[in-house]
C-alpha cells in the first residue's frame, strides 16, 4: 500500500515543476526539489487589500531569510489573476516570492480564507498546521513556525544570515 501522502506529494511536484509562478524576475519558479520535505508558508493576498500590501515587505524579507532552510514562502492571489495580469500586479506590488493562482493552490485542499490577509503554515505532508489571520509581521510568522515546526529555531537562521554578511 502506498504512503497516504504520495498522491499529494506527486501532485505538488507536478504543479511546481510544470507551471510558471509569479513574474519574469529571478526565482519565480519552484523546482520539485524545493517542495520535497519542505514546509510552506502560503500567503493569501489581493491588491485591493491594504493590510496585504503592508505585509508584502515582511513576506519578502521572510522569503530571503528562509532561503537556505526547508521552508518556502508562496503567495496566492485571492482574485485568481493569471498570466500577464498576475505578473503586472506582482511587479507593481514588488512581490519577491513565487505565486500560485487560486486554482493552482487547490492541491492543498484548503478553503480560501474568508478574510484577507491570511497566512497558512503547511507541513511537508500537506497538513495545515497554523492559520494566521490579518496583517502579519516577520516576527509573528517566525514565532508561528517555531510553534509548529519542531526543529525550527529563529536563532539558527539569524545567526547564519549574520555570519554570511560578515
Amino acid at each position: 500500500m502506498a504512503h497516504p501522502m504520495t498522491k499529494f506529494t506527486l501532485t505538488l511536484l507536478m504543479i511546481f515543476s510544470l507551471i510558471k509562478l509569479g513574474h519574469s524576475a529571478e526565482n519565480t519558479e519552484i523546482s520539485p526539489q524545493e517542495t520535497t520535505n519542505n514546509w510552506i508558508v502560503i500567503n493569501y493576498w489581493a491588491e485591493w487589500c491594504s493590510p496585504c500590501r503592508q505585509e508584502i515587505p515582511e513576506l519578502n524579507r521572510l522569503s530571503v531569510l528562509l532561503n537556505e532552510t526547508n521552508v518556502r514562502v508562496v503567495g496566492v492571489n485571492y482574485d485568481d489573476l493569471v498570466g500577464d495580469e498576475l505578473a503586472s500586479v506582482v511587479k507593481r506590488m514588488d512581490i519577491g516570492f513565487p505565486q500560485l493562482n487560486a486554482r493552482q493552490q487547490a492541491v492543498f485542499k484548503f478553503p480560501l480564507p474568508a478574510a484577507l490577509p491570511a497566512t497558512y503554515i503547511v507541513s511537508p505532508v500537506g497538513e495545515l498546521k497554523l492559520r494566521l489571520m490579518g496583517k502579519q509581521t516577520l516576527d509573528n510568522i517566525l514565532a508561528g513556525l517555531a510553534k509548529v515546526k519542531p526543529d525550527f529555531s529563529v536563532g539558527k537562521i539569524t545567526s547564519k544570515k549574520s555570519q554570511g554578511t560578515q
